[in-house]
This record gives C-alpha cells, sequence and structure tokens, in this order.
C-alpha cells in the first residue's frame, strides 16, 4: 500500500491555522495504531516522516528553514520511493 506525505513550508501555528479539522487524525510523537495521518509541525531533518511512514501511516511535516527542508525532503522521498509518494501543496 502506498502512504503520502506533506511537507509544508512555513511557521508550524500559521499553517496549522490553515488546516481545517478533519485534516489530521491526531498531532503525536509516538503514533497509537489505528489513526491515519501523523503530524510533525517542527519537521527538522524528517525524523519522525520515516518513522512515520515506515510504521504505514500517512504523514505532513511542517518546517520554517529552507535548509531542513531540503534535507527532509532528501530523505524522506529517499527512503522508500517506491512506496511513498509526496502530496504536492497548493
Amino acid at each position: 500500500m502506498t502512504r503520502s506525505y506533506r511537507l509544508i513550508a512555513g511557521d508550524c501555528v500559521e499553517e496549522m491555522r490553515r488546516m481545517g479539522a478533519q485534516t489530521i487524525d491526531a498531532i503525536v510523537t509516538d503514533p497509537p495504531y489505528g489513526i491515519g495521518r501523523v503530524l510533525d509541525p517542527f519537521l527538522g531533518s524528517g525524523t519522525t516522516g520515516i518513522a512515520a511512514l515506515r510504521c504505514g501511516f500517512d504523514f505532513t511535516g511542517i518546517e520554517r528553514d529552507p535548509d531542513y527542508m531540503t534535507i527532509a525532503r532528501a530523505r524522506i522521498g529517499a527512503d522508500a520511493p517506491l512506496l511513498n509518494r509526496e502530496e504536492v501543496q497548493p
């Protein structure tokens, strides 16, 4: 099964305000099973995103620093390129 992830460049508080109530199932650092999407509002180098995708969750990460966004995008995209796909942000 292919899992999706979305990386958002911006401030986590501002981006979370823009997300609708049904966008995220939970904000967690150790996700319980049974949820569909994990949100990491401080993406950094993308370790939480990699772990979420490996555990079978869809993932949204928010990062304001362009250097960290570049690192996270490369790490997450390279982890399992045939199993994961990045959703393009409108």
